[in-house]
């Protein structure tokens, strides 16, 4: 009786880290991606700012 709890709440506990580990793998990978849209951004201002001083 007491075994299979252990092996109920491992199981719980388990579900649950595989859950927090899957939701913080998406976060970062969204984070990876908001910081490269925002490089590239960055990039085509800094191209189209630098075009604009060169014809000053």
């Amino acid at each position: 009786m007491v075994l299979s709890f252990l092996v109920g709440g491992f199981a719980a506990v388990n579900r649950t880290l595989t859950g927090t580990v899957a939701t913080v793998t998406g976060e970062v990978r969204g984070a990876f991606r908001d910081a490269g849209l925002a490089v590239e951004r960055a990039f085509a201002s800094g191209a189209s700012r630098s075009s604009t001083r060169k014809r000053r």
